[in-house]
């Protein structure tokens, strides 16, 4: 998400900023699709590369204005991102604690059903013409 510091053999910018850079898109919309199931890889050594640390500095006002991308090593500021953390199972992830607190403490929290044909908007072209 974040991306890795130069000097690493596989080092590359963070596919957030990559895609900014690529679109020139300064607020682009973010979707983390099933965030309950995020998992914390650690490496051989023991570090630990979550979700939840690398999306925190992101999601928080005060850091994301300054936010310092660890590849390029200058400074972005990255409150114009407009995310969206999704769960089908919100009410679960959270009780379970699937969904880390900071996800919770620093988003809005917008708790919808279940997608359906009947709750989907009319087709463009039903919409009359004015």
């Amino acid at each position: 998400m974040v991306g890795s510091q130069r000097g690493w053999g596989g080092s590359c910018p963070g596919r957030l900023i990559e895609t900014i850079l690529q679109t020139r898109i300064a607020n682009p919309v973010v979707v983390v699709d099933e965030v309950e199931k995020a998992g914390t890889p650690t490496s051989t050594n023991g570090h630990t590369f979550g979700l939840a640390q690398s999306l925190l500095p992101l999601l928080e006002p005060m850091t994301a204005q300054r936010w310092s991308c660890p590849y390029f090593q200058v400074k972005f500021d990255m409150t114009w991102v407009i995310w969206s953390l999704d769960s089908l199972r919100a009410q679960i992830a959270l009780a379970y604690r699937a969904v880390p607190f900071f996800c919770v403490a620093a988003a809005r929290i917008a708790v919808h059903g279940r997608p359906s044909l009947a709750a989907s908007p009319a087709p463009i072209s039903a919409i009359p013409a004015k």
